[in-house]
């Protein structure tokens, strides 16, 4: 990696925790500065070191750099939201401070309108443009003209009022700067639109919608924009190419018609799959893209660069691949100032073929677009067996004679090429983790995933706790603190690739929805190899599993991958030590919309796929006699928020001779409207649940069953005035239960752990978050008066309590509830858990400023008593208080934030109070933690120099102090 992790304390690298901090899937650069959906960030040109950054919390949509002016401009927003925020960040003074911020909202309201737009998937693409010292943005149908570096607003103009039911995609101003055009599209029919407006005031010199004959214009458009005229360039649904008139259109004028619409020539492709527009990120490079009109007109694997004349409206292609296509730069132009014309402008084209196990060959050319002349700037490799090359997706061109490159991989990798060498590589394929787990390192092996370490003598060891020794109390100097770095980054008995006792070394490993597996040292955070399955062609990217495969190596612990497309599922199943593929992919004809897993009798992994139809398919086919044996004890439910009910399924063999199974319909659970619309569920984990004891002894002696049903499913629904709640048996659809809390309203975050479920809401009275907690006992006659020391008194005869309960027969259950107030607002809510259910589990709440506190769930007991007894004290029962501590300690987090936050994942380590954990979304974060304190070791760092010292001075006083005491004594006889 190009960056090493940092520790939340600087003098506890490699023994606790790290942070990675990430760019995200870049999407344009501009020299060391790169912007992706996630963040903007300045990288080091030497090491590929992130030297600052800004994350956004809404996904960015739109980027340009005026270096002239120093300012960087975005435009984002949530899909959801009704605006979307446009800021300027400085480039010159105080690199990446907010100079500026504005939001362009669309309707205030939800309308017919609005609704048609969410059924055609036909919304309002953000767009910006910059020059000459201002800044054109287009959000939500609102042309908004800034100066750049104030972001004072010089005029609005709301074209969305012109011009009514339009998909607004495009924004620029023509070459002259009198009049901006904003350019969409029909959203019934897809007819070109466009709307003039006066550079001067803002005002709308006019705006229309071509007629129904040119319907059906498709994708992005690419702006041309001449002394004479301005047009557009867009893909038909046919697959033909059109240039519109986008001026003559804006105004009515008359000669708009069959004339200013051109094919696309067919001696190069008859039809275009897909017309991407090339972009400038900069002021000039913008300018040029503008003026010329570049975009790339795609046709199966082949692909052409072409570019349109702006006072014509002729297509001339620059160059042509009929093999494969390539990835392409953003458009790119010399330095300077003032005009430049088609000799200054350069695109770039970067081709790859894998040339070895891991290993791909880059080849990098310099077209000039004047000529279609081709030099080629460079050819480098990158890869080997243990990290694996994807293809390249896209590239931008970081020096001015264009012999330096950035390239971004289909998997996010970022490689930094100059010449024929790969100065650096940054691992962004993790800040796109669709799906994370924890993974185990070999036993025998002594390899360190690429990195030396040697032992530390005990010469080291003795100033390591030296030196630690006085940094935790301060008095270590810069470099006494380098040199304590140096030596635990170096102690190779946290940092090795190699399974430890104690569990506390394991590889985290990280899906991406593109097919990247990247496995990641838990010590530090490096990476220990990385695999690339596919991309676009194999489907998207769901899920990773542990796996035992049939016919694997029993000393080798594999994971399996699984990608969905449309009509079929794939599997992958990986070596989680060196990231080999085991075996063939296998695809599936079923699109896995639930996946049952099941263990044969060999003890090998299986898996039952179902599609959205109810079809289902077993994995590996082999398993599929099994599959029909366990028929009886698989079933799947499924939360319709569409139709606000919850549907439960069973399997059986099918009788359409289709596929082997099918799904039958089971149960209902409707909810009425007075009850509102589903705003949260949960269920518990597929995987077996660790449960230290089936009963809970109050003080009292007394003995309370647990409600340990593996089916319990949590359902909230809220009209906005309240929440209900619902806990359903999964497999009969029973209701267990219901609650009303009043002023309430979601959405609503729960977890449901053991016998107990969490969950988070907002009081609207009270204007607080609060959370509740749920405990379900069973409550059958037989139990309500069974003792504790009955049980014990059956244990100790041998009289065990083997007993079997049945969703068909549920007993009666005790139901104890409490609710708190709790300060932050939750993103998402998730539970530790133990290797043997010992430790008490701890809350993990995510809060919406993308940090993670851990809520001791002492706290959050229904028991809590407003006066404790002395049965209470003694039962460790904590007093009633309304709102949850969260102390400084309980951040698991620390003062750091994981942009992006999308997951939480915790794993056992095989030390009872130890608990592996990690938050990634853009960043990753890792911690060990022991929700109960280290109760059965010592921490790791442990001042054993201090012990030492300790009994030493122990036993000098001791002795000290005894032969005072005999001195004293012999002076008493003697008087």
């Amino acid at each position: 990696a190009v960056e090493r992790a940092r520790a939340t304390r600087e003098d506890a690298v490699g023994t606790k925790d790290f942070a990675l901090e990430r760019v995200g899937d870049a999407r344009a650069c501009v020299a060391r500065l790169c912007a992706s959906s996630d963040a903007i960030a300045s990288v080091d040109a030497a090491t590929g070191a992130i030297e600052w950054r800004v994350a956004s919390e809404d996904a960015i949509e739109t980027f340009a750099a005026d270096a002239a002016r120093g300012v960087a401009t975005t435009t984002s927003g949530r899909a959801d939201a009704r605006g979307k925020t446009i800021r300027g960040y400085d480039l010159r003074d105080a690199p990446g401070a907010l100079l500026w911020e504005d939001v362009s909202y669309g309707d205030a309201h939800e309308s017919e309108r609005a609704m048609r737009e969410a059924e055609t998937h036909a919304r309002d693409a953000p767009d910006a443009a910059a020059g000459d010292g201002t800044t054109t943005t287009l959000a939500r149908g609102e042309v908004v003209m800034r100066e750049t570096r104030s972001g004072e607003v010089l005029w609005r103009a709301k074209v969305r009022e012109a011009v009514v039911d339009v998909a607004w995609a495009r924004v620029f101003v023509e070459t002259t700067r009198e009049t901006a055009y904003a350019v969409g599209r029909a959203r019934d029919g897809g007819a070109p639109c466009a709307a003039a407006i006066r550079v001067a005031d803002g005002s709308i010199i006019g705006a229309k919608c071509a007629g129904s004959k040119h319907a059906g214009v498709e994708g992005a458009f690419t702006i041309v924009s001449g002394e004479k005229k301005s047009s557009a360039l867009a893909r038909m649904a046919n697959g033909k190419l059109v240039v519109v008139d986008v001026d003559a259109l804006a105004r009515g004028s008359a000669l708009f018609g069959a004339a200013t619409i051109s094919s696309f020539p067919a001696h190069v492709y008859g039809d275009v799959d897909a017309l991407e527009p090339l972009r400038g990120h900069d002021v000039r490079a913008q300018e040029a893209a503008q003026t010329h009109g570049f975009a790339v007109a795609r046709a199966g694997d082949a692909c052409a660069l072409i570019r349109v004349e702006a006072d014509t409206g002729a297509m001339r292609v620059v160059a042509r691949y009929d093999d494969a296509c390539p990835a392409f730069t953003s458009v790119h132009v010399r330095s300077g100032k003032g005009k430049f014309g088609l000799d200054a402008i350069t695109i770039g084209v970067v081709r790859s073929n894998v040339v070895g196990e891991g290993v791909r060959e880059y080849e990098r050319f310099a077209i000039s677009v004047a000529d279609g002349a081709t030099r080629r700037v460079g050819t480098s490799r990158r890869g080997d067996a243990r990290a694996r090359a994807g293809p390249p997706a896209r590239a931008f061109f970081t020096s001015d004679d264009a012999d330096a490159m950035i390239v971004v991989d289909e998997d996010a990798t970022m490689t930094y090429h100059e010449g024929n060498v790969v100065r650096w590589t940054r691992e962004e394929a993790t800040s796109q983790a669709v799906q994370v787990i924890f993974g185990d390192l070999p036993e025998k092996t002594d390899a360190a995933g690429g990195v030396q370490f040697t032992k530390l003598s005990l010469r080291d060891r003795s100033e390591l706790q030296l030196l630690a020794l006085k940094a935790r109390f301060q008095l270590a100097g810069p470099r006494e603190m380098a040199r304590l770095i140096h030596l635990r980054s170096a102690d190779a008995t946290k940092l090795l690739a190699k399974r430890d006792a104690n569990g506390f070394r394991k590889s985290i490993l990280t899906l991406s929805e593109r097919g990247a597996i990247v496995a990641l040292h838990n010590g530090d955070g490096r990476t220990l190899w990385r695999q690339y399955l596919g991309g676009k062609s194999v489907g998207t990217f769901k899920s990773l599993m542990k796996w035992k495969p049939i016919g694997g190596d029993d000393e080798v612990d594999y994971a399996l991958a699984m990608a969905k497309s449309s009509t079929t599922t794939t599997f992958f199943v990986v070596n989680q030590f060196t990231g080999e593929l085991f075996g063939k992919p296998t695809i599936v004809d079923v699109a896995a919309a639930h996946v049952l897993p099941f263990t044969l009798p060999t003890g090998e992994d299986a898996l039952i796929v179902v599609d959205a139809e109810g079809r289902a398919a077993t994995y590996p086919k082999r398993a599929e006699p099994s599959a029909l044996d366990a028929l009886n004890s698989l079933s799947y439910y499924k939360v319709d928020q569409t139709t606000n009910e919850v549907r439960g399924y069973k399997l059986r063999k099918a009788s359409d001779g289709m596929t082997t199974m099918d799904s039958l319909h089971t149960w209902t659970v409707s909810f009425p409207p007075a009850a509102g619309s589903i705003v949260g569920f949960a269920n518990k984990p597929t995987s077996e649940e660790r449960v230290n004891s089936w009963t809970r002894v109050p003080g009292d002696r007394s003995t309370l069953f647990k409600y340990l049903n593996p089916n319990t499913i949590f359902v909230a629904t809220s009209d906005g005035t309240a929440v209900h709640v619902s806990l359903i048996d999964g497999v009969t659809g029973r209701i267990l239960y219901r609650v009303r809390h009043g002023d309430a309203r979601g959405p609503v975050k729960a977890v449901v752990c053991e016998n107990w479920v969490a969950y988070h809401y907002f009081n609207t009275r009270a204007k607080r978050y609060a959370m509740s907690v749920l405990e379900m006992f069973d409550d059958g006659e037989e139990r309500r008066n069974l003792a504790v020391g009955d049980l014990l008194y059956d244990s100790i005869l041998g009289k065990t309590r083997n007993e079997t309960s049945s969703s068909l027969n549920p007993p009666p259950l005790r139901i104890i509830g409490q609710s708190y107030y709790v300060r932050p607002e939750a993103k998402m809510i998730s539970v530790t858990r133990s290797k043997r259910g010992v430790t008490e589990p701890a809350v993990l709440l995510a809060t919406a400023n993308d940090q993670v506190a851990a809520i001791d769930k002492r706290f959050l007991d229904p028991r809590r008593p407003n006066k404790p007894s002395a049965a209470d004290r003694e039962e460790g029962l904590i007093p009633y208080t309304e709102v949850i501590p969260i102390f400084p300690g309980s951040w698991v987090t620390h003062k750091r934030v994981v942009h992006g936050l999308r997951g939480l994942v915790t794993a056992p380590a095989e030390l009872e109070s130890s608990i592996h954990f990690v938050a990634h979304g853009l960043d990753l974060f890792y911690a060990r933690i022991t929700p109960s304190q280290s109760f059965d070791a010592l921490d790791d760092d442990f001042n054993y120099v201090l012990l030492v010292f300790t009994l030493v001075a122990l036993a000098v006083g001791a002795f000290v102090t005894k032969r005072a005491a005999d001195a004293a004594d012999a002076n008493h006889a003697w008087r």
